[in-house]
């Protein structure tokens, strides 16, 4: 739908639709999928991501295993003990971690076995990272025309997840040749507003803490 020269796009049903497909996929296979999710800490925003993720996870007949810990030596044992174990076919790690892992959180992740990867955030992941993906379908199939016109793209958030935006939109802009920039800057900058007023599209990988939304 268009209106004034912009176009609206129907998430929601985007993404209904892509559930039907997986579905459809998942149902068709011989053996069920097992999925084990890390989780570090009590932030609300992680819990709550965990939650839809096992929600999503039960809806597509996905067996989700959560494993709720504490420190580094729990991590990287639960971890170790996933990667051997061939009946979990991925592996996922909620970022970001609790305070007094931060500092470790991409070696943390770089010990997930590159074939359960699925959320893609390790370096040379065999899989595109979920949100850079979630992205690209997008443009991909209702933005195909509009990319064509824009020439600023700003991603916001300095970690894992934006400089995977970050990468995505420049390997874009080579293949189809296009002409516009793309600013990658933090969400706590103190000239946010600056880099974002005059931006064609803005890509946040940031939590709600960081004072953009």
């Amino acid at each position: 739908m268009k209106r004034g020269g912009e176009k609206f796009f129907k998430g929601r049903e985007f993404a209904k639709e892509w559930e039907r497909c997986l579905k459809k996929e998942f149902l068709s296979l011989k053996k069920g999928l097992v999925l084990g999710v890390v989780l570090v800490g009590d932030d609300p925003a992680s819990i709550l991501y965990v939650r839809k993720k096992e929600e999503m996870a039960r809806r597509l007949g996905v067996d989700f295993r959560l494993a709720r810990l504490e420190g580094e030596k729990e991590v990287r044992e639960k971890i170790k003990e996933w990667n051997k174990k061939k009946e979990v076919n991925g592996i996922m790690m909620q970022l970001p971690l609790s305070k007094g892992l931060r500092d470790i959180q991409s070696e943390l992740v770089s010990l997930i076995d590159r074939g359960k990867d699925v959320d893609g955030l390790r370096e040379k992941s065999e899989r595109e990272a979920g949100v850079v993906r979630a992205v690209r379908e997008v443009l991909e199939q209702e933005l195909v025309e509009e990319v064509k016109k824009w020439q600023r793209i700003v991603v916001v958030g300095r970690g894992v997840v934006g400089k995977n935006i970050v990468q995505m939109w420049k390997r874009i802009k080579a293949e189809k040749d296009l002409d516009f920039s793309v600013v990658w800057v933090a969400g706590r900058d103190e000239n946010l507003k600056e880099y974002t007023s005059g931006a064609d599209v803005i890509v946040t990988a940031v939590g709600c803490k960081s004072g953009l939304l």
